[in-house]
């Protein structure tokens, strides 16, 4: 029996069959068969498409129910059960900041130096190294007519976007007074036929500013064109759904992923993982290479270095 060893490949693909040869020949007119894996463990794909031996994993902390992982360019949240902890330097854990919480997933939106975070039980704010109240902001605009809540609401899913603060209940989406997270007049900016489950808000960072956000109800995702979240233009970019909790916090680079250049929003979703630029470019860059099992309940999605990590509970 001839067993073929193989050291170079394009990396995991679970759709084509490994053993089906593609169109090219060898030198002596021999198939070639599909340089890619059906099936990879502890393993990373190099530059040179050279295959290593992955770094493995380092149990850092014994969490019984961690969930909710937090980090964009501040401090580091986690939670564990019904407690709030921040993620030191070294990834040790601190002591709690927070307790008696629900233990359910939370949401979260980095505004300043301020970590807003809340689910539909519970709200707050992570400031300074302590765990505040999330409290109202007061008007001071013009005399108007326009009513404000008189508490900050409970929202299922949070985002920070060109100095607002973006929050969803059920299939409604709201955005706070521009510049106030503690002021909000429950308005809907959007409306969608089913429920919300991810909200991805991708702005410019160079001299000319665009933008808008990318939405997810339980069926579709859109793109809402725009920096005013109250005139925002709609655009359907896919026919099926993100995976809830699958939004990866920061951005990524678009120039490790295609010749585009400037940030990318990534997220994970039921055909693998999408890519959102600030014009409203919308790509999969998993939908042909990996099969997506139709049993995935949750999703999370971490942005290192160049490196996008995706996980499918």
């Amino acid at each position: 029996m001839t067993v073929t060893i193989v050291d170079k490949c394009e990396g995991l693909n679970t759709i084509l069959d490994p053993m089906h040869p593609v169109k090219d020949t060898d030198q002596y007119g021999r198939p070639i068969p599909s340089p890619h894996l059906a099936k990879a463990v502890n393993i990373r794909i190099t530059d040179s498409n050279k295959i290593e031996l992955g770094p493995g994993f380092t149990k850092l902390e014994d969490l019984t129910a961690g969930h909710s992982l937090f980090c964009d360019n501040g401090p580091c949240l986690v939670h564990d059960g019904g407690s709030m902890y921040e993620v030191a330097a070294d990834l040790s854990l601190s002591a709690a900041k927070r307790t008696g919480m629900s233990g359910n997933k939370l949401d979260h939106a980095q505004y300043g130096q301020a970590i807003y975070f809340g689910n539909r039980q519970e709200k707050g704010v992570y400031y300074g190294g302590a765990s505040l109240a999330w409290d109202v902001d007061t008007y001071n605009g013009p005399p108007t007519d326009r009513q404000f809540e008189t508490s900050v609401p409970l929202f299922n899913h949070l985002a920070g976007f060109n100095g607002y603060i973006l929050g969803s209940i059920d299939n409604a989406l709201f955005a706070c007074e521009i510049g106030k997270p503690g002021l909000w007049e429950m308005k809907p900016i959007w409306m969608s036929d089913t429920d919300i489950i991810m909200i991805k808000a991708v702005a410019s960072d160079g001299a000319q500013p665009f933008g808008g956000i990318f939405v997810s109800d339980t069926k579709r995702q859109f793109f809402l064109s725009g920096l005013d979240p109250r005139n925002l233009a709609e655009g359907k970019v896919a026919d099926y759904p993100a995976i809830e909790w699958g939004v990866a916090h920061g951005y990524a680079d678009a120039s490790d992923f295609s010749d585009a250049s400037g940030r990318v929003g990534a997220w994970f979703s039921r055909k693998g993982l999408c890519l959102g630029t600030a014009q409203g470019g919308f790509t999969n860059v998993m939908h042909t290479k990996i099969a997506i099992p139709s049993t995935g309940t949750a999703g999370a999605c971490l942005i290192k270095g160049h490196n996008i990590i995706s996980i499918l509970r």
